[in-house]
């Protein structure tokens, strides 16, 4: 599933079962209120690729997840 290989490219562990439902849950949720919004594809963060995102919501909620996950308590660095 594209959830769980991306948070182990992320993190370097599989997520938890409580991890998987709350990243697919948020998912779906951010998908469904990009599709509500209608923005532009130029308001949108989309992943980048050779072939063009066919779905534009789930490409940019996707990139969306990322970010989250790239947000976690366990990429902050404390000294």
């Amino acid at each position: 599933q594209q959830v769980t290989l991306l948070f182990r490219r992320a993190l370097g562990r599989t997520p938890t079962e409580t991890e998987l439902l709350e990243l697919t849950r948020f998912l779906k949720t951010q998908q469904q209120m990009l599709v509500r919004e209608q923005r532009s594809t130029e308001q949108l963060l989309l992943p980048l690729s050779e072939t063009p995102v066919k779905e534009i919501a789930a490409g940019a909620a996707l990139t969306d997840l990322c970010l989250a996950i790239l947000n976690t308590s366990e990429f902050l660095y404390v000294d």
